[in-house]
């Protein structure tokens, strides 16, 4: 498997996601949310993300799956790690490329 390339550009952008959500998860805590309302309210921060992602691509012309939400939604709630994400993105876009031969 290819190693994927690593640019400054998607480092900083990851990074700049993880400190946004670092200082939101604080607030929460601040504001006295239980860790079960934390879950809650980034499982709803998460939702808006994905909704607004794909808006962003329809008015591209792309159509997104529900297995590709899945997959992303996994990625950001830290249920795999990006090795993981990246596999099965590639293996996504082979069974996609192979359904169009």
């Amino acid at each position: 498997m290819n190693k994927p390339i690593k640019t400054p550009l998607k480092g900083m952008v990851r990074e700049a996601l993880e400190n946004k959500w670092a200082k939101q998860i604080a607030e929460w805590k601040k504001q006295g949310l239980s860790p079960a309302e934390i879950e809650t309210s980034l499982d709803t921060y998460i939702e808006d993300l994905l909704r607004k992602a794909r808006f962003s691509l329809a008015v591209d012309g792309f159509t997104i799956k529900e297995h590709h939400t899945k997959l992303v939604r996994k990625k950001l709630k830290g249920e795999i790690s990006e090795a993981e994400f990246l596999e099965e993105a590639l293996r996504l876009a082979k069974e996609k490329n192979n359904e169009r031969s």
